[in-house]
C-alpha cells in the first residue's frame, strides 16, 4: 500500500487495478485503495 499512497496525487485520474491474482494468490484491498484515491 506504500507504493500506492506514493503514486496517488491530484494529478491521478483513474487507479486500476485487479481484485484477484489467481497466479499469485492475492487480493487486493480496494476498500483500502479507494480510500486512499478520494
Amino acid at each position: 500500500m506504500e507504493s500506492y499512497k506514493k503514486l496517488l496525487s491530484p494529478k491521478v485520474k483513474i487507479v486500476a487495478t485487479a481484485y484477484v491474482s489467481n497466479s499469485l494468490g492475492t487480493i487486493t484491498p480496494i476498500k483500502e485503495i479507494v480510500t486512499k484515491a478520494i
